[in-house]
């Protein structure tokens, strides 16, 4: 499951886990990443990947919004009812 996030500056995604692999890049901003006690720092360009059930949060730049795109393996259930169906032609 791909998933194209628009974040606001300063925004906070709290220490969570979940059982996905997470994996993706920093299209726009960026932030900081802490991973298992680890801190990373994001910009353009960037990419990751954090196992399923490892602890992360990310706090994103106050300069301006971040554009990101993860991908989960597999897909994010809890997700699926904001996905918006694709259009057809």
């Amino acid at each position: 499951m791909m998933v194209l996030y628009r974040i606001a500056p300063s925004s906070r995604f709290p220490m969570h886990t979940h059982p996905h692999l997470q994996a993706g890049t920093v299209l726009e901003g960026g932030g900081e990443f802490r991973v298992a006690g680890e801190l990373w720092t994001l910009r353009p360009g960037s990419a990751y990947s954090i196992p399923g059930g490892v602890p992360h949060e990310l706090v994103t730049d106050a300069s301006g919004p971040s554009v990101i795109l993860d991908v989960f393996v597999p897909e994010r259930e809890d997700f699926l009812p904001e996905a918006t169906p694709p259009r057809r032609p």
